[in-house]
């Protein structure tokens, strides 16, 4: 079995190892917390037989956004973080012998900064409620019998395949696709990798309400 994870190195040497989440094949995830400053990085790939350790053979720090071919045995990856907040780290090993990386602030983050508007406002208030989010895994439908026959240990199919986007759900609203992941405290999080078109809809006219480019 393949584990990899991402080597920071933190200001006072000291090596923090972050492991990745496997998504399709050959597609790992892995969402990390930054603090404003300059962190410097590797990629370990271990398998049974070896552990080979990935850098980015480049003179300039890593531009986020920016997708790059790491180089075995290469130096570290430098990137310079100005603000903090969740990053997701994104590695495709499809190639093995040409894993790709691309890194990029949290998209919940970057939404939520292109809508701001005054404390006081009416739409300031309605913005700040809270509706529930579900994440909804898959579904079935059961007869009473079958319901009533469910004892410890019982499996229920549902209707989903392994590997497919779950729903992302406000209230009863089917918002957003979205993947389980890993964060940071080791809690259970969901990462959007779809929109639907009504929540990008809401998005530009809260935009043009708030008086935002």
């Amino acid at each position: 079995m393949k584990s990899i994870v991402l080597l920071s190195i933190e200001e006072n040497s000291l090596v923090k190892h972050h492991q990745f989440n496997q998504h399709d094949d050959g597609v790992y995830s892995l969402l990390l917390k930054l603090s404003i400053g300059r962190i410097e990085f590797s990629i370990e790939v271990k398998d049974t037989e070896s552990i080979a350790t990935f850098g980015f053979d480049a003179n300039a720090d890593l531009v986020l956004n920016q997708l790059v071919q790491l180089q075995k045995d290469g130096p570290d990856v430098g990137l310079k973080v100005t603000e903090s907040g969740i990053y997701c780290f994104s590695l495709n090993m499809s190639e093995a012998s040409k894993p790709m990386l691309r890194v990029q602030a949290d998209h919940l983050e970057a939404f939520a900064a292109r809508i701001s508007v005054p404390a006081d406002s009416g739409l300031a208030h309605f913005l700040n409620s809270k509706l529930p989010v579900t994440l909804e895994v898959g579904s079935t439908e059961m007869s009473i019998d079958s319901v009533m026959s469910l004892v410890t240990g019982s499996i229920i199919e549902l209707d989903r395949q392994v590997g497919e986007s779950l729903d992302v759900y406000v209230g009863e609203a089917l918002v957003a696709k979205g993947e389980v992941v890993m964060m940071p405290d080791n809690t259970f999080g969901a990462r959007i990798v779809q929109l639907m078109p009504v929540v990008e809809e809401l998005g530009r006219t809260f935009s043009q309400e708030s008086g935002a480019e």
